[in-house]
């Protein structure tokens, strides 16, 4: 478990969630840690890091009538001058019927996470024993298949880049990235996201991946177009006429979207999750 916030970032970060709505339980999935070290020929002190993005879960015990999408995207917000914090919001009933089947995500959840938050009147279940073969064979079918839709939007980007469509191609490679990222995710945690939002998956996913982030990275400048080039891919490149993207791009955007299958590839045989390779 990463290192756990202090205790009066927790105050202040219940504080802040529960201005959006009230809430059974908050958890601490986990924390980036970065470093940063002054190294002149006057000063060679040691790295030093601190807390620069926090991932929390959100059981929800009412919502005021908007969606758990939406209540990510609120609290979200509230932490966007300060450190940014990526949120999950479930609905206590979804969440209990988790704990009742032995949903791996939930029961991990849980068993495991440290607990910021939690109202008083907030009972859960004992959660069910997660069925490892069931489980192993859940990872054979989204593993396949999330491949299997990878490999087909980049063959389908490549004729599309051939017949000089490239702004379906751009969409194309979208769609290659969502389904990669989102297989990513449900492999190593059994949590299932319904969303087109690149950012966002790629953010969940730095919780079961730290070389994920790296790949689709917007350190530079080079690299920060690329991402909102392929972020924009979805909606853009299909209604917008003024979307435009050189065949460069594509190639280069190409080239992360192989750069992730590999890491979902090393994952899987890292783990001898039994897949058949199509």
């Amino acid at each position: 478990m990463h290192q756990l916030t202090p205790h009066h970032f927790a105050e202040h970060l219940t504080r802040k969630v529960l201005e959006v709505s009230s809430v059974g339980k908050i958890w601490l999935l986990g924390i980036i840690r970065a470093e940063q070290q002054t190294n002149t020929i006057f000063c060679k002190p040691p790295a030093w890091g601190y807390d620069a993005h926090y991932f929390i879960m959100v059981l929800c015990s009412a919502t005021n009538g908007i969606t758990t999408k939406l209540m990510e995207e609120k609290i979200e917000e509230k932490f966007r001058n300060s450190v940014p914090v990526t949120a999950i919001a479930v609905q206590m009933e979804e969440f209990v019927g988790w704990l009742n089947e032995g949903h791996p995500f939930a029961v991990t959840v849980q068993k495991e996470v440290e607990v910021l938050y939690e109202a008083e009147d907030t009972v859960l279940p004992k959660p069910a024993s997660v069925d490892e073969n069931a489980r192993q064979q859940s990872c054979f079918q989204w593993y396949n298949h999330g491949v299997n839709q990878v490999q087909e939007f980049v063959a389908g980007a490549d004729l599309y880049r051939l017949r000089q469509q490239n702004k379906m191609a751009a969409f194309m490679l979208h769609q290659a990235a969502e389904h990669g990222l989102r297989t990513f995710l449900k492999i190593k945690t059994g949590y299932h996201v319904n969303t087109h939002n690149i950012n966002r998956l790629v953010r969940l996913c730095s919780l079961v991946c730290n070389k994920l982030p790296a790949i689709f990275s917007t350190t530079n400048e080079k690299d920060a177009r690329l991402f909102q080039q392929l972020q924009k891919a979805y909606i853009d490149a299909r209604y917008n006429p003024a979307y435009n993207i050189h065949v460069d791009d594509l190639l280069a955007l190409a080239n992360k979207i192989n750069a992730m299958k590999n890491l979902l590839s090393e994952y899987v045989d890292a783990n001898r999750i039994p897949v058949k390779f199509n």
